[in-house]
């Protein structure tokens, strides 16, 4: 978890990784606050897959979506390629911090609470009776997604602009 307070920017990001006997997608949270008095609100979540077969795990955030529809935004592919992120990623942007309070933070409460669940669920889904990747795969795949997400993630600029 990082909580970044530069005065008129606020970052909030958070990445749960499960456990590499675990199957199951990272849960990715970023909240952040840009301009004068939080002018700008922003609100991504995903259940982010490390195998095509984690994109049907992220179906719950679909119905956070549904219910919240100023939660289905689109990003630019220029730091969403696909690579990493479901089709059913939560995105919201906002131009009053109240939305952030009425309706992102809801949303994430919900978003973790579902991931515990599934999290909780595929405990007992082991190697053997799925066809997917081995604990030394996931944690390979883990490996690779800090190598990409390292080259692109957008906080990166705020960071570099503050800490050089």
């Amino acid at each position: 978890i990082t909580h970044y307070d530069g005065g008129e920017t606020q970052v909030f990001n958070s990445l749960w990784y499960p456990h590499t006997h675990i199957d199951a997608p990272l849960l990715g949270i970023n909240m952040v606050s840009f301009g004068e008095e939080g002018r700008r609100q922003l609100c991504i979540i995903d259940f982010q897959p490390l195998d095509s077969q984690h994109e049907d795990l992220a179906l719950p955030l679909r119905h956070i979506k549904e219910t919240h529809p100023s939660l289905n935004g689109t990003l630019s592919t220029k730091f969403y390629d696909g690579k990493y992120f479901s089709p059913h990623m939560i995105l919201g942007k906002f131009e009053k911090s109240r939305d952030m309070i009425d309706v992102a933070f809801p949303a994430m409460k919900l978003a973790i609470e579902e991931y515990i669940q599934m999290v909780d669920q595929r405990q007992n889904v082991t190697d053997e009776n799925v066809d997917s990747l081995t604990a030394d795969d996931r944690r390979e795949r883990q490996d690779e997604y800090n190598r990409y997400n390292a080259k692109v993630d957008p906080s990166l600029g705020i960071y570099e602009a503050q800490f050089g």
